[in-house]
């Protein structure tokens, strides 16, 4: 939502920028005014298309001047601007097929259908033939297949945006290098998402743009190349190919999420109009000094956030006096921030994040920053030395300064930021008392992480003031006091590992909660029924290692009782979004009922992703979420990034005082990839449906009175790489085959002494039988195997015969013939042999 949200700020600039390049003679038509045949046209248009909540209400009528969206030159009448751009969200998407009736709008100029969803349709190839046309946006709209050459023809275009957002890589640029230059007037380009892997190579990309263009948009397009060969034909002569070379008015490049590698030209040190440079998410892999001095000092926006560079920020940095937007976060810059910094007294945003720089940062780096807004300096070794009494020059609502070290006291410039949205000082060495005006510094702040510090004082009993929060994150700290009231905006929630007590509340207060870590404290009482009905969209609830006592919440072990009886309360214990539940180390009692076993999200089977891919998984996102949950697995404490959440599922009931049996139901939560039911009074069997759970890796069932035979169909469990059954009292042989071949330690075992066979060390005496699952599939296998036999012989010995009779005449006359005698043989035979028996019955009544 965030890339999204940033592509929605940029197009509104565009659009703004676009009006002032396009022509401002346009308005409203006077009343009457619209032509009849531009009217029907855009009726059989409506007509084609869909409209879910009709937004095109207002066409109808006589006017279509007065219509939405719609607009006339107030000295012609005709329609000159149709403006059907979605400002909602998808449910307001216009969809659908695009009518060629369109095409009597002769007199169009201005034609946008962006942030629609017209369902993967190729853009129209009439679109090419609306010659007046300046303005064209299509973005976001969910278009795919080739881009029409047609549009060639729109010689009067000025500004025009195919970018795929969403649906990245679904338009194709075919012959770009015909149709692309025949726009000379085109001066705004964005084909960001297009998918030009194999369409077009770096050499024809440098001829294909009019030298019009000030804002050109190529990001995320698949584009592997090295930018010098932009420059260069050969190794050893100044080209032509600089594809810059006549674009002397380039404004914005943007080259982000490609895989572009090597070093920019030398020639963009003298495009001195360009103001913005993105080359984000590339591969240059280059000392950034080195790279500085192919810039032209009057660039305003660098973004090379994630471009593999190396080096310092050395005296370069003073000289671009002129940047207003400096990002340089995921690279690998190395040693202090040069003090230089402080000079560019034009600075909105500074990013320097995720590097490897280090030594102390002071005032004198911010002196001259008055119009700073956001600052991000996390995740480095940077320590922040300022005096107590420091008044920043700046205001700003974006404060990042994650394991920078600060403390060991609270910074009290932090009281002069009133206007903060976003404060991330996590592990930052703070050892101290929060202070009482911090509580009102965040009342409009809506991403909030102090976690990881020594912080204490009591937590207000309500954060309802924080009208704005969304994600609050307060781990590891010492913090007291009860669980607060929550803000209705809040949809996650961190506050594990602190000194927090009493029972938990009835109702927290938000409805949109979907994490929510009580872990780790001392809470007590019982889990309140309540949570079932106001958490809804919970996907991750950890109470483990709490006070907690009681039983399951009666509508997580009752709801099948309910659905049977209640129909109208099928919503109650409706918690479909649960795929990690942590209840380990509390107090609870009770049965696990199966019931309790229908969180949905949990029954849905996981991608076949395993732990230790997570975190190359999560160095891939764009996104910066730093919040980590914990979870027990494979018999060790492990985090996991909270954006991989979707990757995985748990249900983690160990150290409680659970009794009855592993209800069969288990069998049915397929997306499991750790169960432990460790550390309870359970008893019984294993259940068989245990081999159901196809994506599980951990299981730990230790520490239990479980009996009997230990199930075959353990084997089945392909991903499992982790099993704890020890201290039960299980007997019998140890099955073998496939996944359990691989756990060959002893202690997966150790305290079942009726066990025997490999890898434990008492043998079988022989008289051991398998376990009684193993008889009945291999008793199954063995009458499917006679079945299938019999099968297959009465088959082949049917048609062996049948199809020798239907394919061979002469066969099949000799055989009925055959058959006919025979038939004759048997009959006299019989007649013979009854009146034989009736003829002896007789003699002996008469002899009598």
């Amino acid at each position: 939502m965030a890339m999204a949200a940033k592509s929605f700020v940029i197009r509104m600039l565009w659009l703004l920028l676009a009006q002032m390049i396009t022509t401002p003679t346009l308005s409203l038509g006077p009343s009457g005014s619209c032509v009849a045949s531009e009217r029907d046209a855009l009726l059989s248009f409506k007509a084609g298309i869909s409209d879910p909540k009709g937004r095109l209400s207002s066409w109808q009528g006589q006017d279509c001047c007065r219509w939405r969206g719609v607009t006339c030159s107030n000295k012609t009448g005709h329609v000159v601007k149709l403006d059907l751009f979605n400002t909602q969200y998808q449910p307001f998407s216009l969809g659908g097929e695009i009518g060629s009736s369109l095409l009597a709008l002769e007199h169009l100029n201005y034609l946008d259908l962006s942030w629609n969803d017209f369902g993967g349709r190729r853009i129209p190839e009439f679109v090419g033939s609306f010659k007046n046309l300046k303005y064209l946006d299509l973005s976001y709209a969910n278009f795919a297949g080739s881009i029409p050459p047609q549009l060639g023809n729109l010689s009067k275009l000025l500004y025009l945006n195919l970018d795929s957002g969403y649906y990245s890589n679904s338009l194709k640029p075919v012959d770009l290098v015909d149709w692309l230059p025949r726009l000379y007037s085109l001066k705004q380009l964005d084909l960001s998402g297009a998918n030009f892997s194999n369409a077009v190579d770096c050499v024809q990309l440098a001829n294909m743009f009019p030298g019009s263009l000030r804002y050109l948009r190529l990001s995320n397009c698949g584009l592997s190349c090295e930018i010098s060969s932009f420059s260069y034909s050969n190794r050893t002569s100044l080209a032509t190919l600089d594809p810059l070379r006549n674009m002397t008015s380039i404004e914005e490049l943007v080259l982000g999420s490609n895989n572009l590698t090597g070093m920019i030209p030398v020639t963009w040190k003298n495009l001195r109009s360009l103001k913005k440079l993105d080359l984000s998410y590339n591969q240059i892999n280059r000392d950034i000094i080195e790279l500085a001095g192919s810039l032209p000092t009057q660039i305003q926006r660098l973004d090379l956030s994630s471009a593999n560079l190396i080096g310092s920020l050395s005296s370069w940095i003073e000289n671009m006096t002129s940047l207003n937007f400096l990002d340089l976060s995921m690279n690998r810059l190395t040693g202090p921030i040069h003090s230089g910094i402080g000079k560019l007294t034009n600075l909105t945003y500074l990013d320097l994040s995720s590097n490897h720089l280090d030594g102390v940062i002071s005032e004198h780096h911010f002196a001259s920053m008055m119009r700073l807004e956001k600052l991000a300096l996390s995740n480095n070794p940077l320590t922040m030395v300022v005096d107590t009494n420091w008044i920043p020059p700046f205001s700003l609502d974006y404060v990042d300064l994650g394991s920078c070290k600060l403390g060991p006291h609270f910074p009290a410039w932090i009281r002069l930021q009133t206007g903060i949205g976003f404060l991330n000082l996590s592990n930052a060495g703070i050892a101290d008392s929060i202070p009482d005006w911090f509580w009102d510094v965040i009342s409009m702040t809506y991403y909030l992480d102090l976690s990881r510090n020594q912080l204490s004082g009591e937590l207000p009993a309500s954060l309802e003031f924080m009208t704005q929060a969304s994600s609050i994150n307060l781990d590891s700290n010492q913090f007291h006091g009860q669980v607060p009231k929550l803000p209705t905006t809040l949809d996650t929630l961190d506050l594990s590992k602190n000194y927090i007590s009493g029972p938990l509340p009835s109702k927290l207060g938000t409805p949109y909660l979907y994490y929510l870590d009580l872990s780790n404290n001392q809470i007590n009482g019982t889990i309140p029924s309540s949570m079932c009905n106001h958490l809804l969209l919970l996907r991750y609830l950890d109470l483990s290692s709490n006070q907690l006592s009681g039983q399951l919440p009666q509508c997580w072990t009752s709801s099948q009782f309910y659905a049977a009886n209640h129909s109208n309360l099928r919503p109650l214990a409706k918690l479909d979004d649960l795929q990690v539940l942590d209840l380990a180390h509390n107090n609870l009692s009770g049965i696990i009922a199966p019931s309790l076993l229908n969180f949905k999200a949990m029954t849905l089977a996981s991608p076949n992703v395993s732990y230790t891919q997570y975190e190359v998984l999560h160095d891939s996102l764009n996104s910066y979420d730093p919040f980590i949950l914990s979870m027990v697995t494979k018999g060790q404490d492990r985090e996991y990034y909270t954006d991989l959440m979707s990757l995985m599922s748990s249900l983690d009931l160990s150290s409680n005082y659970l009794t009855g049996e592993i209800p069969e139901e288990i069998g049915g939560l397929v997306g499991l990839n750790n169960l432990n039911l460790s550390q309870n009074h359970l008893i019984g069997n294993i259940p068989k449906t245990i081999g159901n759970l196809q994506s599980l890796e951990s299981l730990d069932l230790s520490n239990n009175m479980l009996s009997g035979e230990i199930p075959s169909t353990l084997s089945a469990l392909s991903s499992l790489s982790s099993l704890n059954l020890s201290y039960n009292n299980l007997s019998g042989r140890i099955p073998t085959g496939r996944q359990l071949q691989t756990l060959d330690d002893p202690s997966i075992y150790e305290g079942n002494i009726n066990l025997c066979g490999p890898p434990v060390s008492k043998n079988c005496s022989g008289n051991e039988t398998p376990s009684s699952d193993l008889r009945e599939y291999k008793n199954d296998a063995e009458m499917s195997s006679f079945y299938l036999s019999m099968g297959v012989g009465f088959a082949t010995g049917f048609w062996v015969i049948f199809g020798s009779l239907l394919f061979n005449m002469t066969w099949r006359t000799a055989y009925f013939l055959f058959m006919d005698n025979i038939s004759d043989r048997i009959c006299v035979f019989v007649v013979l042999k009854w009146v034989r028996l009736i003829a002896s019955i007789r003699t002996k009544k008469a002899e009598k």
